[in-house]
């Protein structure tokens, strides 16, 4: 027990009435990324297959390397061959630009499904809040919410209330 003293003391105590099993060790906090690193989950050799795959992900590549300054081309940019976004609120917590995926991509649900089961079966508002720091993607929460709605776990532990999106737990 000794051993536990050092985090005893970052232990918030709650009770289980009304509360899902992955919310007992809520992060102190708050923060849902606290310990995650996109490079856990995102590989720039895989992000550049899946936007090699996608047509409208070559358009706007392509667009770029011709006109570069266009206005409608502002909020993207290439780096090392990989298609970000670089505007604004698009940016990550260390400010650099977000990897661009693909509309419904097969590395995008891949991404979903290790967030989601790395942060413990969190629902869609949750799992958003993360992916939304290190991806941008046209269609993210749409593939969060189909891949949850998938998850076996969920069903079998959390029943309908998994796909109560509102709530954010």
């Amino acid at each position: 027990l000794s051993a536990l003293e050092p985090y005893a003391q970052h232990l918030n105590f709650i009770t289980l009435s009304g509360l899902d099993a992955s919310d007992i060790l809520e992060r102190v906090d708050g923060d849902p990324t606290a310990g995650l690193c996109i490079e856990d989950y995102i590989n720039p050799e895989e992000v550049k297959k899946a936007q090699e795959l996608c047509p409208r992900t070559q358009l706007i590549i392509s667009r770029l390397e011709q006109e570069p300054n266009h206005a409608d081309l502002r909020s993207y940019s290439v780096r090392d061959g990989v298609l970000v976004t670089n505007s604004g609120s698009c940016y990550t917590a260390r400010d650099e630009p977000k990897y661009y995926l693909p509309y419904m991509a097969d590395y995008l649900r891949d991404i979903i499904w290790r967030v989601h089961d790395k942060c413990g079966h969190k629902r869609s508002e949750k799992i958003k809040a993360i992916l939304s720091r290190w991806v941008w993607s046209p269609s993210l929460y749409a593939c969060i919410s189909k891949v949850i709605k998938k998850c076996d776990y969920c069903l079998q532990y959390k029943g309908l209330r998994a796909f109560n999106t509102s709530s954010g737990t």
